[in-house]
């Protein structure tokens, strides 16, 4: 009788003790579930505010591309609508002159309109309008507009292009949008203080069938090999009063269109950047 009470007894000891562990380990669950939650809202807490520093800097940057790319357009246009009101002051204005300025005020008006849309596709990822472009005249144009600028910065330029390019898949604001660019970073390499020569050369060339190459060169001081690693970053600048976008943008606009940016210094002094966009498939 002795035996079965104290089996019994054991018995239920092994229960209570059973229950105990259960309901310890229930009370551990829950408390897990309880910290599980806590962290999971922090996480969502966490993306959340990581999503809106995300938007913020992208923001940022497009605003700070869209003053740097518009300043060269908006500059056009300021300087064309005093050319005009300077020529209508004359006693005998020439008209052919006052018509091809406007004329310019109107390229130029577009070309912000183009910039403001493709500079917002750049960050927010929306599909460019891509077509056969032609590169050679992009690059004739570039230095048609850029021609002024360079006279009145006492900057030779150049171009020395072949007689024809293939054709490339792109679009054509944007390609401008990066040979503009190019130059520009290579008129403010040639004007830095201490440089004499101001030579600044656009050229292009056919390395391998499928490929077309583009290379601006200038005659400043060259690119210092402990920054190069950083040309193409955002933000990135050497000037006193730049941005650091210029380089980003051409960065962005030339992988998106399938080819590589690259930057060298010369042997002569100065430094050359280039790119390779992919030729139109026959």
């Amino acid at each position: 009788m002795l035996e079965l009470i104290a089996s019994q007894a054991a018995i239920s000891l092994r229960h209570a003790q059973l229950y105990g562990d259960l309901q310890h380990e229930n009370d551990q669950r829950r408390k897990a579930e309880i910290e599980l939650r806590q962290s999971t809202d922090a996480l969502s807490h966490l993306q959340e505010e990581m999503r809106q520093a995300s938007r913020v800097a992208m923001m940022g940057e497009l605003t700070a591309s869209l003053a740097h790319e518009l300043n060269q357009p908006l500059g056009g246009i300021l300087i064309n609508a005093q050319t005009v009101r300077r020529l209508l002051t004359a006693k005998k204005p020439d008209l052919a002159e006052v018509k091809a300025a406007i004329e310019e005020i109107i390229n130029d008006n577009s070309r912000a309109v183009d910039i403001i849309r493709n500079v917002r596709s750049l960050f927010l990822r929306d599909d460019a309008q891509m077509q056969p472009v032609d590169l050679k005249q992009v690059l004739l144009d570039a230095g048609r507009m850029l021609a002024a600028d360079a006279a009145l910065r006492d900057v030779t330029l150049r171009s020395n292009l072949p007689a024809s390019l293939p054709i490339v898949i792109g679009n054509r604001t944007q390609l401008l949008q990066a040979l503009v660019n190019l130059v520009l970073n290579a008129f403010d390499a040639v004007c830095e203080d201490g440089i004499e020569l101001r030579d600044v050369e656009i050229s292009a060339s056919e390395p391998e069938p499928g490929q077309v190459r583009v290379a601006v060169s200038d005659s400043g001081k060259g690119i210092d090999p402990e920054i190069m690693p950083r040309l193409f970053d955002a933000f990135f600048t050497t000037k006193a009063h730049g941005l650091g976008m210029g380089l980003a943008i051409v960065r962005t606009i030339v992988e998106n269109h399938g080819g590589r940016l690259w930057a060298t210094r010369n042997s002569g002094g100065g430094a050359t950047l280039e790119f390779e966009l992919p030729v139109k498939d026959e």
